[in-house]
């Protein structure tokens, strides 16, 4: 991975884990107070603390900086995508199809209209939030009564049976914590209360909503004995067992009749370069985005022969919608019929949170080989993406360097989208490297790969057990240039990330 060996999802140590759910922008301004409190309390107890959170606020630098870094470093970042959100949601029905049920009848019986709570947005967030953490498998979860942080508190603590605590320093607020933060209580194990919340008469409150004997003030001496007790308990029930993110799985899938492989990564990476030089030998077949959302929607299959597409491309498509397991194979076995030993596809990361079924399939494949290709430096992955998004071109050849739109000379950078991009693909890195740990993988960075692309492709082909042949390609690197050229307000950026776990990024990157 590109900063650090460090993987989150893989990493047993044996201190205590508390998952810290927080507002939906994370570390908010008004927010830093009790997240301070908060880590003052989980170095009592001396654990391992982590926040869960959607976003990032514009107001991201206001206040000290030292604290900014330490919130960011313990970062655990969810998407805020749709398509995952519902993905995530599907998890538990699958894994916990009854638990699931009644959870969502409960929470709909404190709406006020009778909505499917699948169909709110911020609930289907805090479903995301839940997978997360529970594949970081904490010991104690703790809230401080936002709505999405609270809800995905409540949730995990319904479906996991992990202690939860919910910390009000001041009265919830209408707007924060609509409707459902009574029903928190009643899924609440510890309720620690500020001198405002008690004032307003939340304690009144609790005790006919929450369980006896189960409120504390937040300045209370035993409060640290209370949390380490709680944080105790849920470490004894804590088990070894590694996350896959997987939810239904799947008998071994054996006997396939050409070896299959996988270009695992995101955007900017070199994935396109990489693809085609496989691409270039006779033994190989490597298909593109099979699971990408938007050609799905256009009905495109990324790599296959037009003349062959066209023969029965309904046929196709309606196979990838309905089983992605069985297209697959079928992709595989016409690639071996064409003469081909190996047959691989290129899978972003995103492409592999939206459909729990192309996970369950892919992690059965024994054979299954995986190239992880990741870039060390973010900001140059960042840079090269918003210039791809905002000229439109994601990949160029090698003919038309002349003739096709490169991007705008310079890009201006928002500091908060920045610094979530970062934490983002960072936590994508560690899922994938954990859905994964049980196959082959093969670790590429973009760098290695620009400098040295014969050396480089050599190391994948031995790692596929493919004969070394010289490999081609017709695309090329769309930019070489220094961060300091292409985004037009640098020295802000850099002054940004200076006071963040990513200062390093702020010199001199080639993008």
């Amino acid at each position: 991975m590109s900063e650090t060996r460090e993987n989150r999802f893989l990493e047993r140590s044996p201190r205590t884990r508390i998952a810290v759910f927080t507002s939906s922008r994370f570390p908010a301004g008004h927010d830093q107070h009790i997240l301070a409190r908060i880590i003052d309390l989980c170095r009592q107890v001396d654990a391992d603390v982590r926040f869960f959170h959607h976003g990032i606020p514009e107001t991201l630098l206001e206040g000290d900086g030292e604290h900014v870094h330490e919130l960011l470093a313990r970062s655990m970042i969810a998407p805020t995508n749709a398509n995952a959100a519902r993905a995530d949601i599907d998890h538990f029905e699958r894994t916990m199809p009854e638990q699931t049920r009644q959870l969502l009848t409960d929470i709909r019986n404190e709406f006020e209209e009778p909505a499917d709570p699948r169909e709110h947005h911020a609930t289907r967030w805090a479903f995301s939030l839940a997978r997360l953490a529970a594949a970081w498998a904490p010991d104690l979860l703790l809230s401080y009564s936002h709505y999405e942080g609270s809800t995905a508190a409540s949730i995990a603590h319904r479906l996991l049976g992990i202690p939860r605590v919910l910390v009000l320093p001041r009265p919830p607020e209408d707007g924060a914590t609509p409707l459902l933060w009574q029903w928190h209580l009643a899924e609440t194990e510890l309720l620690i209360l500020g001198a405002p919340a008690r004032a307003a008469g939340i304690a009144d409150l609790a005790r006919r909503r929450a369980p006896a004997g189960s409120t504390v003030d937040l300045d209370a001496p035993d409060l640290f004995d209370r949390v380490a007790a709680l944080a105790a308990a849920g470490r004894q029930r804590r088990t070894n067992e590694l996350p896959t993110f997987v939810s239904t799985p799947r008998e071994p899938l054996r006997d396939l009749p050409a070896k299959p492989f996988l270009v695992l990564g995101t955007e900017r990476t070199g994935s396109n370069m990489l693809v085609n030089m496989l691409n270039s030998h006779a033994a190989i077949q490597s298909y593109g985005e099979l699971f990408n959302p938007t050609l799905m929607q256009r009905g495109v299959i990324d790599g296959l022969d037009a003349a062959t597409a066209d023969a029965d491309a309904d046929d196709l498509r309606k196979l990838r919608a309905e089983d992605p397991r069985a297209f697959h194979i079928e992709l595989i076995r016409r690639a071996a019929q064409g003469g081909k030993s190996h047959v691989g596809f290129k899978l972003l990361y995103y492409h592999g949170v939206i459909d729990n079924r192309l996970i369950d399939h892919l992690v059965a494949v024994p054979d299954l080989r995986v190239i992880h290709l990741t870039r060390r430096d973010r900001l140059a992955r960042w840079v090269s993406h918003v210039r791809a998004v905002e000229s439109g071109s994601w990949y160029a050849t090698r003919s038309d360097r002349q003739t096709r739109p490169q991007g705008p000379r310079q890009v201006e950078l928002a500091l908060h989208t920045t610094l979530q991009d970062f934490l983002w693909q960072q936590l994508q890195e560690e899922r994938a490297a954990a859905t994964f740990a049980h196959l082959p993988v093969l670790e590429m960075s973009y760098e290695e790969l620009a400098a040295a692309p014969a050396e480089q492709s050599g190391r994948a082909l031995d790692f596929l057990e493919v004969e070394r042949r010289p490999l081609q390609t017709s695309s090329r690197k769309t930019g070489a240039r220094d961060a300091r050229d292409l985004v037009s307000n640098w020295d802000e950026i850099a002054a940004g990330l200076r006071r963040t776990p990513f200062r390093h990024l702020a010199e001199r990157a080639r993008v």
